[in-house]
């Protein structure tokens, strides 16, 4: 009976062990004692062979707690990303909006001296020297703001004022305008004051022809214009009508047409 209930006594429990260790005036353990204790303690704590951690389980467990950091982490990406195209928004509004207020600037000015080359308008309202003048007035604006323009509007402008003036022509002198004085003479009538011959070149090489005129002011304006989508828009509605006009024309001289008006 005695062998019989030391075969279902039940094993000794980590605390008991460790009771039993203190009471024998083990202060640190032996290492054999240690690695039963720690067996004893893992044993306790591991579940029974069938409720065992099967590895789709652990993964589970993973997931559920790597899900919160992901969010946290998927949230703060999300936001910069925000902040930064908001950010690009802002920018390239101000940007707009500055390029449109110097433009508004520019506009005038050069519109005059497009007039007085091409001696149309109001062209008779703008001296010779108020032409120097206006060359002045835009170059400040553009040079002040030459960051903010584009490449093709840098281009275009340096290529009017190009053709407009003559500039580096002696020490103390302003730069001269490329048409021709006699021209201007004859426009303008008893106005002519003459000391303004001396604000035109005097060669006819240096002159800038008005076709060429009229193309690098337009390639200007077109050039700032395409910044906003609108060069694009308008020449698109502009080929359209010529090409409706054109076939317009195409059918009114066909044959056909005239046999029916006839």
């Amino acid at each position: 009976m005695r062998g019989s209930r030391a075969r279902f006594q039940t094993a000794p429990s980590p605390a008991r062990i460790l009771a039993a260790a203190v009471a024998r005036g083990s202060v640190g353990f032996h290492r054999s004692m240690g690695w039963s204790v720690l067996s004893s303690i893992v044993a306790a704590g591991t579940p029974p062979a069938g409720n065992e951690w099967t590895s789709l389980e652990a993964a589970k467990l993973g997931v559920a707690a790597l899900t919160p950091i992901a969010v946290v982490v998927l949230g703060w990406w999300i936001a910069k990303a925000i902040r930064r195209v908001e950010q690009a928004q802002w920018t390239d509004r101000k940007l707009t909006e500055r390029r449109l207020e110097v433009f508004d600037r520019m506009a005038e000015p050069l519109n005059d001296l497009f007039c007085f080359f091409r001696r149309v308008g109001h062209f008779q309202e703008i001296s010779p020297p108020a032409a120097v003048e206006r060359k002045r007035t835009l170059d400040r604006l553009f040079f002040v703001n030459e960051a903010l323009m584009t490449d093709e509007f840098v281009a275009a402008y340096h290529s009017f004022m190009a053709a407009c003036f003559q500039v580096f022509v002696g020490l103390g002198r302003d730069a001269q305008l490329k048409t021709s004085a006699k021209a201007q003479r004859a426009e303008r009538g008893e106005a002519w004051r003459d000391e303004w011959s001396g604000y035109f070149v005097e060669s006819e090489n240096l002159m800038t022809g008005l076709d060429v005129l009229k193309a690098r002011y337009q390639a200007l304006i077109d050039s700032f214009a395409q910044e906003f989508g609108v060069f694009r828009a308008a020449r698109v509605l502009s080929d359209g009508a010529d090409s409706v006009r054109g076939e317009s024309r195409q059918t009114q001289n066909s044959p056909a047409a005239r046999a029916r008006s006839v």
